[in-house]
């Protein structure tokens, strides 16, 4: 799971709906675009826009287009996306500052595991850690994924 965007400088985020159908996203998660649209009503005008829903199934880590930035627990309802920005994630192994970290590949799993293990390539680690479970602060910038790199 995700924690908080912990600085907002330079922040980027956009505001979203979440998939028509799709269950509570809550803050942290990684989400992935559906391809499909849906019609919305934000702060701007009434518009199509590319909807989102979690990264939770097995090959989704290759979609990743940035972390919930609230809960959500209307099904179409507006979301924002946080797809820049320095947050603390948790790690699924150690990883050492100055790796590149992806998604891990598991159904479900909101960690992160170094890039070298394939994934798309969502920022740089700037703090290390030495085990599962444990948290690191990671400048969230979405690369190419592992076979691109």
């Amino acid at each position: 799971m995700a924690l908080y965007d912990l600085f907002d400088l330079d922040t980027k985020f956009g505001q979203y709906p979440a998939q028509t159908g799709e269950a509570s996203i809550t803050a942290g998660d990684f989400l992935k675009p559906t391809g499909s649209t849906e019609a919305t009503t934000s702060n701007y005008n009434s518009s199509n826009l590319i909807s989102v829903s979690m990264c939770d199934a097995n090959g989704d880590e290759a979609y990743v287009c940035g972390i919930a930035m609230q809960d959500q627990a209307t099904s179409g309802g507006n979301i924002s996306v946080g797809t820049k920005g320095i947050f603390l994630l948790q790690a699924n192994e150690a990883i050492t500052a100055g790796t590149q970290v992806c998604q891990i590949a598991a159904a479900a799993s909101m960690k992160v595991i170094p890039a070298e293990a394939g994934g798309r390539q969502l920022g740089i680690a700037l703090t290390s850690c030495d085990a599962q479970d444990e948290y690191v602060l990671v400048l969230f910038q979405l690369g190419p994924t592992g076979a691109e790199a």
